[in-house]
Protein backbone atom coordinates (compact mmCIF):
# COMPACT_ATOMS: atom_id res chain seq x y z
CA UNK A 1 0.00 0.00 0.00
CA UNK A 2 1.41 3.55 -0.72
CA UNK A 3 -0.46 6.63 0.26
CA UNK A 4 0.39 10.11 -1.24
CA UNK A 5 -1.84 13.42 -0.36
CA UNK A 6 -3.99 12.77 -3.60
CA UNK A 7 -4.44 8.88 -3.48
CA UNK A 8 -3.82 5.76 -1.72
CA UNK A 9 -2.70 2.80 -3.80
CA UNK A 10 -3.27 -1.24 -3.26
CA UNK A 11 -0.86 -3.66 -4.66
CA UNK A 12 -1.41 -7.34 -3.88
CA UNK A 13 1.66 -9.58 -4.49
CA UNK A 14 0.82 -14.00 -4.99
CA UNK A 15 3.19 -16.20 -4.77
CA UNK A 16 5.02 -16.40 -8.15
CA UNK A 17 4.86 -13.20 -8.91
CA UNK A 18 1.29 -12.09 -10.17
CA UNK A 19 0.66 -8.61 -8.96
CA UNK A 20 -3.16 -6.18 -8.72
CA UNK A 21 -3.19 -2.77 -8.30
CA UNK A 22 -6.10 -1.14 -7.23
CA UNK A 23 -6.51 2.83 -6.46
CA UNK A 24 -8.94 3.45 -3.43
CA UNK A 25 -10.88 5.89 -1.79
CA UNK A 26 -9.31 7.85 0.57
CA UNK A 27 -11.50 6.06 3.41
CA UNK A 28 -10.71 2.71 5.96
CA UNK A 29 -13.62 1.32 3.78
CA UNK A 30 -12.38 2.40 0.20
CA UNK A 31 -9.21 0.87 1.56
CA UNK A 32 -11.35 -2.27 2.53
CA UNK A 33 -12.84 -2.74 -0.72
CA UNK A 34 -9.99 -1.85 -2.89
CA UNK A 35 -8.02 -4.67 -1.05
CA UNK A 36 -11.10 -7.12 -1.62
CA UNK A 37 -11.23 -6.57 -5.84
CA UNK A 38 -7.32 -7.08 -6.05
CA UNK A 39 -7.24 -10.02 -4.20
CA UNK A 40 -10.40 -11.47 -5.92
CA UNK A 41 -8.72 -10.76 -8.83
CA UNK A 42 -5.73 -12.90 -7.87
CA UNK A 43 -8.05 -15.46 -7.36
CA UNK A 44 -9.93 -15.57 -9.63
CA UNK A 45 -9.55 -13.13 -12.65
CA UNK A 46 -12.80 -13.55 -14.32
CA UNK A 47 -15.45 -13.58 -11.15
CA UNK A 48 -17.03 -9.94 -10.42
CA UNK A 49 -15.47 -8.74 -6.90
CA UNK A 50 -16.85 -10.49 -3.84
CA UNK A 51 -19.12 -7.38 -1.39
CA UNK A 52 -17.61 -6.90 1.85
CA UNK A 53 -20.30 -7.96 4.05
CA UNK A 54 -18.46 -6.77 7.61
CA UNK A 55 -15.35 -7.08 9.45
CA UNK A 56 -14.54 -8.04 13.39
CA UNK A 57 -11.67 -7.56 15.31
CA UNK A 58 -11.30 -9.87 18.14
CA UNK A 59 -10.68 -8.33 21.94
CA UNK A 60 -9.13 -11.12 22.92
CA UNK A 61 -5.88 -11.34 20.49
CA UNK A 62 -4.69 -9.45 17.43
CA UNK A 63 -7.12 -11.17 14.76
CA UNK A 64 -9.35 -9.98 11.99
CA UNK A 65 -11.82 -11.93 10.42
CA UNK A 66 -14.06 -10.75 7.63
CA UNK A 67 -17.04 -11.35 5.73
CA UNK A 68 -17.47 -11.50 1.94
CA UNK A 69 -20.55 -12.33 -0.36
CA UNK A 70 -20.19 -13.90 -3.27
CA UNK A 71 -22.15 -13.35 -6.72
CA UNK A 72 -23.68 -16.34 -6.23
CA UNK A 73 -24.67 -14.78 -2.98
CA UNK A 74 -22.61 -17.76 -0.67
CA UNK A 75 -21.04 -15.82 2.07
CA UNK A 76 -17.86 -16.70 2.42
CA UNK A 77 -15.52 -15.68 5.79
CA UNK A 78 -11.69 -15.74 6.64
CA UNK A 79 -9.81 -14.75 9.16
CA UNK A 80 -5.78 -13.90 9.98
CA UNK A 81 -3.35 -13.03 12.74
CA UNK A 82 -2.25 -9.53 12.93
CA UNK A 83 1.07 -9.27 12.96
CA UNK A 84 2.26 -6.81 10.39
CA UNK A 85 -0.52 -4.37 9.56
CA UNK A 86 -4.03 -4.42 9.92
CA UNK A 87 -4.14 -4.26 5.89
CA UNK A 88 -2.21 -6.81 5.61
CA UNK A 89 -4.01 -8.88 7.96
CA UNK A 90 -7.51 -7.64 6.42
CA UNK A 91 -5.45 -9.02 2.45
CA UNK A 92 -4.67 -12.52 4.23
CA UNK A 93 -8.04 -12.79 5.74
CA UNK A 94 -9.94 -12.36 2.27
CA UNK A 95 -7.39 -14.33 0.74
CA UNK A 96 -8.52 -17.26 3.15
CA UNK A 97 -12.30 -16.36 2.63
CA UNK A 98 -12.13 -16.33 -0.98
CA UNK A 99 -9.88 -19.92 -0.92
CA UNK A 100 -12.92 -21.46 0.81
Amino acid sequence: MSETIREIVVTVLADGGRTVTRRARRTEQGLHEAIVAAVGELIHPEAPPAGLRGIEFSDAFPAITVYLEGPDGQVRVGAALVAATNPFAFAQAVWAALQS
